[in-house]
């Protein structure tokens, strides 16, 4: 995981990445929908990867409480396949530079 952000959890559900490797070493890097490359690793190519639906995969529950300090809201929580509300341009770069 990461930029976790612990000051304000709502960047969370917007910004914080997720990596996944397999033991073959096969590696998966979750897209999020602001990003690039969503179509090509988004949820649903996250989905492929590991053989499993949409549905058998998200929402995907963390709890990081012991190996980082702050607020529940920030250290447990869950990622969904896409955030309650998407944010625009605009609001994501005010939300990235804190304004």
């Amino acid at each position: 995981m990461g930029n976790v952000e612990l000051e304000d959890p709502q960047q969370n559900e917007h910004f914080m990445t997720l990596s996944l490797v397999k033991p073959n070493g096969e590696s998966f890097d979750l897209a999020r929908y602001q990003d690039v490359n969503y179509e090509k690793s988004g949820p649903l190519a996250l989905a492929r990867f590991l053989g499993l639906q949409l549905i058998d995969v998200f929402p995907i529950a963390y709890d990081i409480s012991e190996v980082v300090s702050g607020p529940a809201e920030s250290v447990r929580g869950v990622i969904l396949h896409e955030p309650q509300v998407q944010l625009s341009e605009a609001e994501l770069i005010a939300m990235a530079v804190g304004g």
